[in-house]
């Protein structure tokens, strides 16, 4: 996953990968199967990323954005 935002210059740049808690495939660097079943679902509306597993579909994880910074919401 790579996220992107708004620079001062009014240009889209790539941010680093450690503002979202939630590390993935790519991000890891290590071939671990569990990060293969993640799915991120980002929202149309609002600011909550779920992260759902592929084969039950249970949601994992749920992410928002806070204004400042990614925040995992604790069960």
């Amino acid at each position: 996953m790579e996220l992107f935002g708004l620079g001062p210059d009014g240009k889209m740049k790539k941010l680093d990968r450690k503002i979202f808690p939630i590390r993935d495939q790519w991000d890891s660097g290590e071939e671990n199967k569990k990060y293969e079943d993640f799915r991120f679902i980002f929202p149309r509306h609002g600011r909550t990323v779920l992260v759902r597993s592929a084969k039950t579909k249970k949601i994992l994880h749920k992410v928002t954005w806070n204004g400042e910074k990614f925040v995992e919401d604790k069960k």
